[in-house]
């Protein structure tokens, strides 16, 4: 385990890895689903709410990954009946 500024990785490889660089929003909450990351004691009493609050921006970058591409594609087309009331839903 390698501890980082206000979180731990728990796989060495994703640590090295991660060490000079910001760790994605969705593979961060991945990652600690998967518990192999945690939140280091040292930092606001590892309290993940004031983590985020306060140093987000030390660790974490919001850009999009190939993790997020599938939820961000659609796998079926619409007709146009459907745009139109999806269109007319939201207008």
């Amino acid at each position: 385990m390698l501890l980082m500024c206000c979180y731990t990785l728990k796989v060495p490889a994703l640590a090295s890895y991660y060490k000079s660089r910001r760790i994605p929003m969705c593979e961060l909450y991945e990652l600690y689903v998967e518990d192999k990351f945690d939140w280091n004691e040292q930092c606001e009493g590892g309290d993940c709410y004031k983590i985020l609050q306060n140093h987000r921006d030390k660790f974490v970058n919001y850009k999009t990954t190939w993790r997020q591409v599938p939820y961000n594609t659609h796998t079926h087309t619409h007709t146009p009946r459907q745009v139109r009331e999806l269109q007319d839903h939201v207008a």
